[in-house]
């Protein structure tokens, strides 16, 4: 249905697919409920997405973002003045995709095949490009993923959107602030000024974006948060029993956002097992 980008690993719709358009329409669909029901979908579409959906135009910046080497080598053929331009890019108003194993030539415009690139149409060449991305070439997949999107979320009010806000509402955002975690944070089996927890939270906070973005798929199951908030996703840690040595990993509950901590009685016996579990996590599991 989709496919990821090599560098971006981002998601856009396949131009080449056997799926029922009923299945890009239940996609949009669960995509407009995650934004009533305020829960975050995780599927990376490039903001292209969300402007099409408010029928905004794809530009430059958006090839850029998904994929970046194009985007780059496009930027470096607008901006090149050389008087070799033609003989340096020996380009013509086409494109070649693999389908299912066989180079096909697209053309961007009628007898693009036999039209040069030059200085004078670059512009006109790129915008092609770009148009036949973002549009002629998923322009079915895209049209009933946007009307299964806008059954659920349609109206008036969308048009209040800026293209990043409605990614924001979908996806969540990435500003992890610990802080705000730590003030709404409940306990179970444990008090907020037991030593355990202080530490825990000394060692969160000191963590790179990296960890921290690792840290909170490790106790909720996504790496970001909704747009809202974390006031509004109830966090709990809980109290287990560590063993002897307290050598048990931390074990979090992603549906309900709980976290079970052994009670560390050191920083340093902390930090290693909480980066030990959130590092070599694998997902799911029955204990």
């Amino acid at each position: 249905m989709f496919v990821e980008d090599d560098e971006s690993h981002l998601l856009w719709f396949s131009e080449y697919t056997f799926e029922h358009e009923q299945m890009y329409n239940l996609i949009g669909t669960l995509c407009g409920l995650g934004i009533y029901n305020a829960v975050i979908i995780d599927l990376p579409f490039p903001l292209a997405l969300y402007k099409k959906i408010l029928n905004r135009s794809p530009d430059l910046f958006d090839l850029c973002e998904m994929k970046p080497s194009v985007g780059s080598s496009f930027q470096s053929l607008l901006a090149y003045e050389g008087d070799d331009f033609e003989d340096r890019f020996t380009l013509h108003f086409e494109l070649t995709r693999h389908q299912f194993g066989e180079v096909v030539t697209r053309e961007l415009i009628p007898g693009g095949s036999d039209i040069n690139v030059t200085k004078e149409n670059r512009l006109q060449f790129v915008e092609a490009y770009i148009g036949y991305l973002f549009n002629q070439s998923v322009d079915r997949a895209f049209k009933a993923f946007s009307d299964g999107f806008l059954k659920v979320c349609g109206g008036h009010m969308l048009k209040l959107f800026r293209a990043k806000e409605l990614q924001s509402l979908v996806v969540g955002n990435e500003l992890h602030d610990f802080n705000e975690m730590e003030q709404v944070t409940q306990y179970k089996g444990y008090r907020q000024d037991d030593r355990t927890i202080r530490i825990f939270w000394t060692v969160c906070h000191v963590l790179t974006k990296e960890a921290k973005r690792k840290m909170l798929a490790f106790w909720t199951g996504c790496d970001k948060i909704p747009v809202t908030g974390v006031k509004h996703m109830k966090m709990t840690i809980q109290k287990m029993d560590g063993g002897k040595r307290n050598e048990k990993l931390p074990v979090a509950h992603t549906c309900f956002n709980i976290l079970e901590l052994p009670p560390y009685t050191t920083e340093t016996h902390l930090r290693n097992k909480l980066l030990q579990a959130i590092h070599f996590t694998e997902g799911f599991g029955l204990i």
